[in-house]
C-alpha cells in the first residue's frame, strides 16, 4: 500500500505503454483521495468513485494544447496550486504528455517543483524521462510502470541488489568491493546502476522511515551522477573511485 504522507511532491511516471502508465498512476493517486478508515483504496467511498469517473476537484489533468505544453498552461497549473483542496488532503496534478513539454513549459515548472505547497503532488507521465532536462529530473522521484524482472537478467539484478545493500548499510568497505567487482563487466555494471534506479524508485513510495526514504533517494541521484560523469569523462578509474566515495559518504541534509 502506497504511504501517503511519505509520498514525494513530484513524481515522473515512465513505461512503454500508455495504460500501464495510467494503471501506475492510479495506484499511487487513489490512496491519496480514499475516505475509508480501513485499508485504501476501497475503491467504493466517495473520494475512489471520484476519481474514477474522474470528476475529483483536487484531481487536474492537464494535456498539451495541440502538440505541447504552453508556458501559459505551467503558468495556470501554478496559479491553481496555490489555491487549497477543495475535498481532499491532496491536490494532484498530472501531465498527460511529459515528452510534449517544451524547454519554455518545463522551465516554468522549475519553481513550483522546487517549492510547492504543502498538499501539492505534480506528476508526469512520459514514454521517456530522458526528454526531459536534467532539472526536471533532479527535482521529481522516476517511478516506472515496467517490471525489474522482465528487463533485467539475474546477473544485473544480484549486482544492482548487492550494491544497493552496500549502500543502505552503510559498509564502504562493501560499497567498494561491490562496485569493484561489478565493475568488471562494464555492461552488467551499467545496468545494474538502471536497476537499482528503477527499483528504488518503487521503493520509495512505500518506505515510512524518512531516513531510509532519503538514503535510497540520494543513491539514485548519486548513480545519475556517475552515468552524466561517465558520458563526460572516460577516466572510468577516477569514476569510479568518485562514485565509491560518494556512496559511501553522503550526507543525509544534502537532500532536505
Amino acid at each position: 500500500m502506497i504511504n501517503a504522507k511519505k509520498l514525494p511532491s513530484a513524481l515522473i511516471v515512465e513505461g512503454d505503454e500508455k495504460n500501464l502508465i495510467e494503471d501506475r498512476v492510479n495506484k499511487i493517486i487513489l490512496p491519496l483521495f480514499c475516505l475509508s478508515d480501513k485499508e485504501k483504496p476501497c475503491g467504493l467511498c466517495e473520494g475512489c468513485r471520484k476519481v474514477k469517473q474522474n470528476i475529483h476537484p483536487d484531481l487536474i489533468y492537464i494535456y498539451p494544447e495541440k502538440k505541447t505544453y504552453t508556458v501559459e498552461q505551467v503558468r495556470e497549473v501554478k496559479s491553481q496550486a496555490y489555491l487549497p483542496p477543495n475535498e481532499s488532503e491532496h491536490k494532484i496534478f498530472i501531465f498527460t504528455d511529459g515528452e510534449a513539454l517544451t524547454d519554455y513549459a518545463q522551465n516554468a515548472l522549475l519553481k513550483i517543483l522546487e517549492e510547492p505547497p504543502a498538499y501539492a503532488i505534480f506528476i508526469i507521465e512520459t514514454d521517456n524521462s530522458k526528454r526531459l532536462l536534467s532539472t526536471i529530473l533532479s527535482r521529481c522521484t522516476i517511478v516506472s510502470s515496467r517490471s525489474t524482472e522482465v528487463f533485467y537478467e539475474q546477473e544485473v539484478i544480484e549486482a544492482g541488489d548487492k550494491l544497493l545493500k552496500a549502500c543502505l548499510v552503510g559498509d564502504e568497505f562493501e560499497i567498494m568491493q561491490a562496485v569493484s567487482e561489478n565493475s568488471k563487466n562494464e555492461d552488467v555494471f551499467d545496468l545494474s546502476l538502471s536497476y537499482i534506479e528503477q527499483r528504488v524508485a518503487d521503493e520509495i513510495l512505500n518506505k515510512s522511515d524518512e531516513n531510509t526514504r532519503k538514503k535510497l533517494i540520494n543513491i539514485v541521484r548519486i548513480c545519475r551522477k556517475y552515468k552524466h560523469r561517465s558520458k563526460l569523462n572516460a577516466n572510468k578509474r577516477l569514476n569510479l573511485t568518485m562514485l565509491i566515495s560518494d556512496l559511501g559518504n553522503f550526507d543525509l541534509e544534502e537532500i532536505e
